[in-house]
């Protein structure tokens, strides 16, 4: 579900369907290892529209959860990237 919801964000945003993109990147932010991308995806929107407190405050989150031990960065930074890869691959299609 939370993967699902980051890669629908990414295809939406590419599409410039932000309303439903903030909407999918708000469902991937509740679940590791999806959160720290979605989290910043998040905050990048909050910097484009101009939300500089909304930026802080998910810029803050992201160095809160990144400097947190992680059980094995290395597998969540795979799924991260296989997340990616799979977005653009439907990306592509449309």
């Amino acid at each position: 579900e939370y993967a699902g919801a980051l890669m629908m964000g990414l295809v939406e945003s590419g599409q410039l369907k932000r309303d439903d993109a903030i909407a999918n990147f708000k469902i991937a932010a509740k679940q590791k290892p999806y959160c720290l991308m979605a989290i910043w995806l998040l905050a990048m929107d909050n910097a484009t529209v101009g939300d500089f407190d909304a930026f802080m405050k998910n810029l803050y989150s992201v160095t809160t959860i990144a400097s947190a031990p992680q059980r094995d960065p290395w597998q969540e930074a795979q799924q991260i990237s296989n997340t990616l890869a799979i977005s653009r691959y439907i990306s592509s299609k449309w």
